[in-house]
């Protein structure tokens, strides 16, 4: 592995490099949020309902205050803190009190905070807290929530409608169709299960400020919500947000747990930490997924795509959120890589009594590659064509881009084809179709089925700009500043490799400040696969401006022509050709800080006079990486156990600039793909109680359950950015589910089974075979 920058003439760029980042998370040396303990650091644990509706009667807090150790306990009436919003678009009458307001909605919902010296001493107050519930009834099917007469969790609201995105009506949109699929799939519920869980430390800072510590996304999303939350300005609220174990998506904002913990730091002016348990995270953090789609297909005889039309029911939770906004990026992406010239999907999310439901790895994306892969293996079914030849039919051809979808995407580039006859070399298509029909024709009770998906997401979307600083130092070091906030991707890595390319140095002499917003003057964060493309474009350009003034401060030194200096090996600037005469960065930095050395046309002084650049990358557009995966499973058909025995997946991300960073990004997006299509699911029973809230009843697959995945690349650089990136971090999560949930499909479609909804436990693959029996 590369673990340095080439010599000159070589680049450092597209080698494997290995991550600078993992080394102290080994001997760990890493520091995560638990870690750290202030002196007279207090402890919160909150006591959670139990009951999924119900009015709150009374609250007896008495013999909790009693209690050893205890400093105090809070309610919403002695808390004071205002509902929180939970997402912009949203109906305020969804407003969240941090603590309960009278009636608790989910299984989870914080109802009383103890705060005491200790953890165990706040565990064991909270189990003397007695709360008086009055039942109400329940709704968990976010279909049912949208019927008349159904139960309201917000009375005052009249429905348990969240939002809507209806884009208008075509009754006759299919016509001209000579044949119309149509299906039913459930994308259901999953949680983050982040090896780390929530939780926040509250330290009380000067001038009545806060220093918060917190494993986060996006540090200065919860400075901002923290702050408006307790009635603070946004700068006296420091948030850090040091080593983070996993986020994918669920870690993007303040959690009124954090807002509770804040405003009691502030009341007891002494730290305050809040530590969360697995049970609690399986209940408390946000959900993913969760949505119900109708979807109708029109196709040709011959297999060309004429339209589809659809409908998507989103499962938002007790308190919609950002979830609830999330069917938008549905719609956005229901074209898929398909000439489709009419697409109609509307969509609607729906309260009920669950935990809220919030981004998770694709947030959106995800969901419509599923129902279009499966609509199209349905109609491939139909027509008795084989699946990926239907969808080599019906490919948008690469002339094409760029071009906008009928849904008003923009998509930059695309090499659909390719990367589907990759993905079709590699895993011996038509040997396996040979094995399939082999063993069919045999009557194995372990059949083989094949599952194809090809997919385009979108990446950064919606955030395209992003900050990035590079200053040298006078010891010849680089300080690279950025915006956005690692948790697991290698930024230090990859944005050191972009720095020490553009300036010619060592990736060890590049230091990477992120995730402070003391450090750090503004950030968006890490979500949507966005950092390499946006933050690191930023980092690339202000490199770009530092070596420009290099340039002229060194030409300057050395009475030359700034068009005849150039990069020397051993991290040097001077004059072409004359590799004798030049400078080290090191020299040109105390240059540009001493007055009497420098041009006179340079800046007088503030960071303007320091050989250093800071500014704002925009991209100005969402880049679209796209890709085709091919799982192959066997299926007991005696028994309904599946076994995912291999997967191909070949995902293009535009230029490639670490294979080794990209390559562990689509393995672990592929096994959480995977584990959703065979394994994961949240459930709850009728009444609204959880029956998954541990690790023992939520099946997470380990490395055991997976085969090693076949993955590899295709590159299409994008135009829109300088280093031709796109995301990565959630492709192989995009591209996996569909795939398995085909192969699965294909191994007992000869039995006459059209469709089994996820996760295809082997009691719902068994249940699907004996129905085809019947």
């Amino acid at each position: 592995m590369t673990t340095t920058a080439p010599k000159a003439g070589g680049s450092i760029l597209g080698n494997p490099v290995q991550r600078l980042e993992d080394p102290r998370i080994l001997r760990g040396e890493a520091k995560y949020f638990d870690d750290l303990a202030p002196d007279g650091t207090a402890h919160v644990v909150f006591v959670r309902s139990t009951i999924a509706h119900a009015r709150v009667t009374g609250i007896d807090t008495s013999e909790a205050e009693g209690m050893p150790g205890v400093l105090s306990v809070h309610t919403h009436e002695t808390v004071g803190l205002a509902p929180v919003q939970g997402f912009v678009m949203l109906p305020p009458a969804f407003n969240r009190a941090p603590l309960a307001d009278g009636v608790v909605r989910f299984v989870g919902d914080a109802v009383v905070a103890v705060v005491a010296e200790t953890r165990a001493q706040a565990v064991d107050a909270a189990e003397m807290v007695i709360v008086d519930y009055d039942p109400l009834p329940t709704v968990v099917d976010p279909e049912a929530a949208l019927e008349d007469g159904a139960t309201l969790l917000f009375p005052d609201h009249g429905s348990n409608l969240a939002i809507e995105f209806n884009f208008g009506e075509d009754p006759d949109i299919l016509d001209g169709s000579d044949v119309v699929v149509q299906g039913r799939f459930v994308n259901q519920r999953v949680a983050a299960v982040p090896m780390e869980g929530n939780g926040i430390l509250v330290e009380p800072g000067v001038d009545g400020g806060l220093e918060v510590t917190v494993p986060t996304q996006a540090p200065f999303g919860v400075r901002d919500g923290l702050a408006a939350a307790v009635g603070l300005e946004a700068d006296k609220v420091h948030v850090v947000a040091g080593a983070v174990g996993g986020g994918f998506g669920a870690k993007s904002g303040a959690f009124c747990e954090h807002i509770v913990a804040a405003k009691l730091a502030l009341l007891l002016q002494r730290p305050v930490k809040w530590t969360e348990t697995r049970s609690e995270n399986m209940v408390a953090m946000t959900h993913g997924r969760g949505q119900v789609q109708h979807i109708e297909m029109g196709l040709k005889r011959d297999g060309t795509i004429v339209a589809v039309r659809g409908k998507v029911v989103c499962d938002a939770g007790a308190y919609p959120t950002i979830g609830a906004f999330l069917p938008f990026l549905t719609r956005m992406m229901a074209q898929g890589v398909y000439d489709i010239p009419k697409v109609q999907l509307n969509a609607v999310s729906a309260a009920t009594n669950t935990t809220p439901t919030a981004a998770y790895r694709g947030a959106g994306r995800p969901e419509a590659t599923a129902f279009l892969e499966r609509i199209i293996d349905m109609a491939a079914d139909e027509l008795d064509i084989d699946p990926v030849e239907i969808r080599r039919k019906n490919f948008i051809a690469p002339e094409r881009f760029p071009l906008t979808t009928v849904t008003g995407a923009n998509y930059d580039v695309g090499e659909y084809a390719m990367a589907l006859d990759e993905a079709c070399r590699i895993a011996g298509y038509d040997e396996l179709r040979a094995d399939r029909q082999a063993r069919r024709e045999r009557g194995d009770v372990k059949q083989l089925g094949i599952g194809v998906c090809t997919y385009v997401e979108v990446t950064a979307g919606g955030l395209f700009s992003e900050f990035g600083g590079v200053e040298v130092q006078e010891d010849g070091t680089v300080v690279a500043t950025v915006g956005t906030s690692s948790h697991g991707q290698g930024h230090a890595t990859s944005f050191a490799m972009i720095v020490a390319e553009l300036l010619g140095v060592s990736i060890e002499s590049v230091r990477i400040v992120q995730s402070d917003t003391a450090l750090v003057p503004r950030g968006t964060g890490t979500m949507g696969s966005r950092s390499l493309q946006i933050g690191g474009s930023a980092l690339y350009k202000a490199s770009e401006e530092v070596l420009e003034k290099a340039k002229r401060l060194a030409a300057h030194l050395l009475e030359a022509s700034p068009d005849d200096i150039v990069l020397h090996e051993g991290a040097k600037i001077g004059v072409a050709g004359v590799p004798a005469s030049s400078l080290g960065w090191g020299e040109l930095a105390m240059a540009a800080n001493d007055p009497a050395r420098r041009p006179d046309d340079w800046p007088d002084g503030g960071a303007d006079a320091k050989l250093a650049s800071e500014l704002d990358f925009n991209q100005g557009e969402a880049t679209y990486p796209f890709g085709a995966h091919i799982a192959v499973v066997e299926v007991d058909t005696q028994t309904g156990r599946v076994e995912l025995v291999r997967h191909v997946a070949v995902d293009d991300c535009g230029r490639i600039l670490n294979p080794l960073l990209v390559s562990g990004q689509q393995h672990g997006g592929i096994a959480q793909g995977v584990a959703q299509a065979l394994y994961e699911g949240v459930a709850f029973d009728e009444d609204g109680n959880p029956l998954t809230a541990n690790l023992m009843d939520y099946a997470m697959p380990s490395a055991a359950e997976l085969p090693s995945f076949e993955a590899s690349n295709t590159q299409t650089p994008t135009p829109l950015n300088p280093l031709g990136a796109k995301g990565i971090g959630e492709s192989g999560t995009i591209g996996s589910t569909p795939a398995v949930q085909n192969a699965v499909v294909d191994a007992v479609s000869h039995l006459g089974i059209r469709h089994i909804d996820m996760p295809l436990t082997p009691m719902r693959v068994w249940q699907a075979i004996q129905g085809a029996n019947a």
